[in-house]
């Protein structure tokens, strides 16, 4: 699972539609990954939280090895 979340930005309001990169992710991850995506957009920051399935990340394949050497990442973005 990653869980992502924006915190200290400006206020968020919700979009009226989903934009290409939302509606991106919000089908990519379901189509080739059997993942859920969900997306909350609280006052205080987006919240995207994406769900994998653990045979995904157990694959053999070298390039779709998990990097948890570098996880987790978190971006802390300055208060304007």
């Amino acid at each position: 699972m990653v869980d992502w979340q924006e915190i200290g930005g400006p206020p968020v309001v919700a979009p009226g539609k989903a934009s290409y990169g939302m509606s991106t992710i919000c089908n990519l991850i379901p189509y080739e990954f059997g993942g859920t995506v969900g997306f909350e957009f609280a006052r205080g920051g987006v919240r995207c939280r994406l769900e994998l399935p653990a045979n995904w990340l157990t694959n053999d394949e070298p390039c779709l090895r998990p990097l948890s050497h570098q996880l987790p990442v978190i971006v802390t973005l300055p208060a304007e």
